[in-house]
Protein backbone atom coordinates (compact mmCIF):
# COMPACT_ATOMS: atom_id res chain seq x y z
CA UNK A 1 0.00 0.00 0.00
CA UNK A 2 0.91 3.64 0.09
CA UNK A 3 2.47 3.89 3.48
CA UNK A 4 5.22 0.96 2.34
CA UNK A 5 5.45 2.91 -0.89
CA UNK A 6 5.88 6.26 1.16
CA UNK A 7 8.73 3.87 3.74
CA UNK A 8 10.72 2.98 0.57
CA UNK A 9 10.51 6.83 -0.98
CA UNK A 10 11.49 8.21 2.22
CA UNK A 11 14.23 5.55 2.71
CA UNK A 12 15.45 6.64 -0.71
CA UNK A 13 15.31 10.34 -0.27
CA UNK A 14 17.72 10.27 2.54
CA UNK A 15 20.50 7.72 0.47
CA UNK A 16 20.70 11.55 -1.45
CA UNK A 17 23.53 12.88 -0.72
CA UNK A 18 21.94 16.33 -0.54
CA UNK A 19 19.16 15.27 1.98
CA UNK A 20 19.69 15.00 6.27
CA UNK A 21 15.81 13.46 6.76
CA UNK A 22 12.73 12.96 4.94
CA UNK A 23 9.06 12.56 5.40
CA UNK A 24 6.34 11.29 3.02
CA UNK A 25 2.61 11.19 3.26
CA UNK A 26 0.22 10.37 0.82
CA UNK A 27 -2.42 12.82 -0.49
CA UNK A 28 -5.37 13.08 -2.45
CA UNK A 29 -4.68 13.52 -6.39
CA UNK A 30 -7.32 14.44 -8.73
CA UNK A 31 -5.41 12.10 -11.63
CA UNK A 32 -3.47 9.82 -9.98
CA UNK A 33 -6.15 8.55 -6.99
CA UNK A 34 -2.97 9.42 -4.10
CA UNK A 35 0.44 11.16 -4.65
CA UNK A 36 3.11 11.99 -2.43
CA UNK A 37 4.08 15.14 -1.17
CA UNK A 38 7.49 14.83 0.63
CA UNK A 39 8.79 17.11 3.69
CA UNK A 40 13.18 17.64 2.80
CA UNK A 41 15.45 18.46 5.40
CA UNK A 42 18.85 19.06 3.22
CA UNK A 43 22.12 18.97 4.67
CA UNK A 44 23.51 22.49 5.65
CA UNK A 45 24.92 24.77 3.07
CA UNK A 46 22.49 22.94 0.34
CA UNK A 47 20.27 25.23 -1.30
CA UNK A 48 16.70 24.33 -2.01
CA UNK A 49 16.28 24.77 -6.05
CA UNK A 50 14.08 23.60 -8.41
CA UNK A 51 16.71 21.95 -10.36
CA UNK A 52 17.10 19.94 -7.11
CA UNK A 53 13.51 19.35 -6.67
CA UNK A 54 13.46 17.52 -9.83
CA UNK A 55 16.63 15.45 -9.04
CA UNK A 56 14.94 14.03 -5.82
CA UNK A 57 11.93 12.96 -7.70
CA UNK A 58 14.01 11.47 -10.39
CA UNK A 59 16.41 9.55 -7.56
CA UNK A 60 13.31 8.48 -6.02
CA UNK A 61 11.29 6.86 -9.04
CA UNK A 62 14.99 5.51 -9.94
CA UNK A 63 15.13 3.68 -6.90
CA UNK A 64 11.89 3.01 -5.82
CA UNK A 65 9.85 2.72 -9.38
CA UNK A 66 7.63 4.58 -11.86
CA UNK A 67 4.74 4.10 -9.29
CA UNK A 68 6.63 7.21 -7.14
CA UNK A 69 4.39 10.16 -8.39
CA UNK A 70 4.95 13.67 -6.66
CA UNK A 71 2.67 16.33 -5.49
CA UNK A 72 5.18 18.23 -4.15
CA UNK A 73 8.63 18.45 -2.50
CA UNK A 74 8.84 20.68 0.13
CA UNK A 75 11.82 21.87 1.58
CA UNK A 76 12.04 22.40 5.23
CA UNK A 77 14.79 23.83 8.00
CA UNK A 78 14.03 20.93 9.97
CA UNK A 79 10.99 18.27 10.94
CA UNK A 80 9.42 18.51 14.61
CA UNK A 81 8.96 15.65 16.25
CA UNK A 82 10.92 13.31 13.62
CA UNK A 83 11.66 10.64 16.46
CA UNK A 84 7.79 9.71 16.33
CA UNK A 85 7.49 9.95 12.69
CA UNK A 86 3.98 8.25 12.74
CA UNK A 87 2.74 11.28 14.76
CA UNK A 88 4.67 13.62 12.51
CA UNK A 89 3.18 12.11 9.31
CA UNK A 90 -0.13 12.85 10.95
CA UNK A 91 0.63 16.55 11.81
CA UNK A 92 2.20 16.99 8.03
CA UNK A 93 -0.43 15.36 6.01
CA UNK A 94 -3.47 17.56 8.20
CA UNK A 95 -0.98 20.91 6.98
CA UNK A 96 -1.18 19.50 3.56
CA UNK A 97 -4.55 19.15 3.74
CA UNK A 98 -5.45 22.04 6.08
CA UNK A 99 -7.00 20.17 8.61
CA UNK A 100 -6.81 21.76 12.00
CA UNK A 101 -5.07 19.76 14.22
CA UNK A 102 -5.10 19.33 17.81
CA UNK A 103 -0.99 19.43 17.72
CA UNK A 104 -0.16 22.93 16.73
CA UNK A 105 3.30 22.79 15.87
CA UNK A 106 4.94 25.34 13.19
CA UNK A 107 6.59 23.55 9.93
CA UNK A 108 6.76 27.35 8.61
CA UNK A 109 9.44 26.97 5.72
Amino acid sequence: GHTHLSLDVEEALERHKAVVEAVVIGVPDEVHGEALQAFVNLVPGVVPTEDLREELAWHARSEVGPEVVFRSIRFRRFLPGAKDRRTLRRILRADALEIPTKMSISIAD
